[in-house]
């Protein structure tokens, strides 16, 4: 007869596995924390906006804000402005800076175009310069406050690779090089601000590091104490942290080895694992210790907690392993990587329980010693273990009231339904962060002061080669963004549009209506050639339209949140946009973000239904009977219905977060109707 395997080497087996898995995928993961990584690589969104960049340059900007209660048009805001350009402009990869100090301002001089920086000290003098600003179209509400006192500095990014470990490095090495030019700044008491699509990627990155090492530890700490109590035994909360530990590190060996990055979303796995992983342990744990307080001896006591909690806890964990995985059909690359995650990391918890807590129980004893008992019928001999009184009565009345909690229940599952149904699906970034983020407070400073930093941008194109030279177009344009600049919320709209204005009234001064598009295709084409000469800002056309002169970019800056008016407003430009006859391809960072609406809705009822159906198929399988199947899910609907209903009470949309909760409340629910 085959020898059976010592405890040793059962003990040995999932370790070496588990460090197996983690030293091979843990050197290959990477980290994923810019706008890339919510979208699919085939997403037709992402590749639109990857063709106007390609076209028009990189759209990430960092915004500076600096207030100045002297006002802007002075010798010393003069002077911060030019510090600001200049030790902006110096950061590695920063391709140009808009400011007061590089803002063009366009006149003729003895029948010469003239194109000079707005802020200076240079004749008309500062005042002179300082009314410009007040009757110009263009630097109130994008460079400069009404009141002329908060001024804002543009860095434009250059163009960068997609790789997402290249750019959330760079952006957060940028943000450093920032901080640490604008310090000596600081020093002479200047309050200045970091905004900007620029800013994002390394805050929210900083910002979920610091939160999982924090939440980690406290709920670390907080399991630890529990357990210590439960079981009065810190060999007990040292095998937990092992099992706990290694889950962790060996999910995300899996996620290296399957090229799954870490990102803001994936981030969530350990605290979620965490708690799956304590649930296996405390359920074995627990059997552990009633049947040593029932009188077993170490070894029988192992057994019998194996022997009885083996299938419910496999049960629970494919269950709950099943509802993450069916996160991976979302559009959200992000919510699909978290899904396999989890689930694979829901099992390696199961595997790691089994293989490790039982063969170290067999060897060691939680409790005190006691005399083996004789065998009972229900535990495969080992003696049963009866419930303590207060839970004898509340199966009692369960058994007493059971019509009035089914009818009650259904009643409240259709009440749940409707106020479900009210639920709206928004987000907004900013709402993402606490209101003590450097990030935030900038950016509400300008939305304030100033106007809005983020916006959207819109490709349009003319048909044909030099077809963006044409008045009749330009005026189409021109027409959008007047449109554009009448819509709520909208602080400044730019295109090269403004720019061939402005060089016409240049030429004639004298005009009331000079401010106008030429009215010849040549007459643009020398506008503009007679600018790119003047200028000492190479390149300034390419940003505005391509070299075929085919295209031209509109860019749009709004204080405009939350994804659904967003979204809702974009869907207003598109339709005017073809109102005018325009093809307009309407795109940015904005967009891409916004139009994670609709995968999130997909994702939220195509989660939620296809684990009910995958955990129904189970339970119908496990249990050989349709109808109680078919009943062991009822419970299951009502968690997440109840869910639903308790955001629109407590004025929570539905978002990426609500999103992945009710996925984790299902896998509970599940793991309740098992066992």
């Amino acid at each position: 007869m085959p020898r059976a395997p010592r405890p040793a080497l059962r003990l040995l087996t999932p370790l070496a596995l588990a460090l197996l898995l983690t030293l091979l995928g843990l050197p290959r993961l990477q980290q994923a924390f810019t706008y890339r990584v919510w979208f699919r690589a085939s997403d037709p969104h992402l590749q639109a906006f990857d063709t106007f960049q390609e076209t028009f340059g990189n759209d990430d900007v960092l915004a500076c804000v600096v207030t100045l209660p002297e006002g802007v048009f002075t010798p010393r805001g003069v002077e911060v402005l030019g510090r600001l350009t200049d030790l902006l402009g110096e950061l590695p990869d920063v391709e140009k800076v808009s400011s007061l100090a590089t803002f063009d301002w366009i006149r003729d001089q003895n029948d010469e175009l003239r194109v000079d920086a707005l802020l200076g000290v240079d004749p008309p003098g500062l005042e002179a310069r300082a009314q410009i600003a007040r009757t110009h179209e263009l630097p109130r509400g994008y460079l400069v406050s009404e009141d002329l006192k908060t001024a804002l500095v543009f860095a434009r990014l250059s163009a960068r690779p997609t790789s997402e470990e290249r750019d959330a490095k760079d952006y957060a090495l940028l943000l450093q090089q920032a901080e640490a030019a604008l310090a000596p700044l600081r020093a002479e008491g200047l309050e200045l601000g970091l905004a900007g699509s620029a800013v994002i990627p390394p805050t929210l990155k900083a910002i979920s590091q610091r939160d999982l090492s924090r939440v980690g530890v406290l709920l670390l700490a907080v399991l630890a104490g529990v357990i210590a109590l439960l079981f009065r035994s810190l060999l007990a909360v040292a095998l937990t942290f092992l099992v706990l530990i290694l889950t962790v590190l060996v999910t995300f060996g899996l996620a290296g080895a399957l090229g799954i990055p870490f990102n803001p979303l994936t981030a969530m796995v350990p605290p979620i694992l965490i708690a799956i992983g304590v649930a296996d342990c405390v359920h074995l744990l627990s059997t552990y210790r009633q049947r040593i307080d029932a009188g077993l001896a170490t070894r029988a006591a192992a057994e019998a907690s194996l022997s009885k909690n083996l299938l419910p806890t496999f049960l629970t964990s494919l269950s709950t392993a099943l509802g993450f995985f069916s996160l991976a059909l979302s559009d959200l690359a992000p919510i699909g990587q978290l899904g396999v995650l989890a689930g694979l990391g829901t099992m390696a918890a199961w595997v790691l329980s089994v293989g490790i807590l039982p063969p170290v129980l067999r060897r060691v004893r939680l409790g005190p010693a006691g005399p083996e008992a004789a065998p009972g019928k229900e535990d495969e001999g080992h003696p049963q273990v009866a419930p303590g009184a207060f839970w004898v009565q509340c199966c009692a009345l369960l058994g007493r009231a059971r019509w009035p909690i089914v009818v009650g229940s259904a009643l409240g599952l259709v009440a749940a339904i409707a106020l479900a149904s009210r639920n709206e699906v928004n987000s907004d970034t900013m709402e993402y962060f606490a209101d003590d983020v450097p990030l935030k407070q900038a950016t509400l400073r300008i939305k304030e002061h100033v106007g809005g930093v983020a916006g959207i941008d819109l490709a349009i194109d003319s048909g044909a080669e030099d077809g963006a030279l044409e008045p009749a177009f330009l005026h189409k344009v021109d027409a959008l963004a007047e449109w554009l600049r009448a819509q709520p919320k909208v602080t400044k709209v730019l295109s090269v549009v403004d720019l061939v204005k402005d060089v016409r009234r240049a030429w004639f001064p004298e005009q009331a209506e000079g401010y106008r598009i030429p009215d010849t295709a040549p007459g643009v084409a020398q506008s503009l050639a007679s600018y790119t000469v003047a200028t000492p800002r190479k390149n300034e056309v390419d940003s505005w339209m391509d070299e075929d002169k085919r295209r031209v970019r509109l860019n749009v800056l709004w204080t405009l949140s939350g994804s659904k008016r967003v979204s809702a407003r974009v869907d207003e430009v598109r339709a005017k946009a073809a109102e005018l006859g325009l093809d307009a391809d309407v795109t940015g960072k904005t967009v891409l973000m916004t139009g994670m609406n609709q995968a999130i809705v997909s994702t939220y009822f195509g989660s939620i239904l296809s684990a009910l159906a995958l955990v129904s198929l189970l339970l119908v399988v496990l249990l050989r009977s349709l109808k109680l199947g078919a009943l062991a899910m009822v419970p299951n609907v009502i968690a997440p219905a109840v869910g639903a209903a308790l955001l629109v009470l407590i004025g929570q949309p539905i978002d990426i977060g609500t999103v992945l909760v009710s996925s984790v409340c299902l896998g509970i629910a599940v793991d309740d109707t098992i066992h």
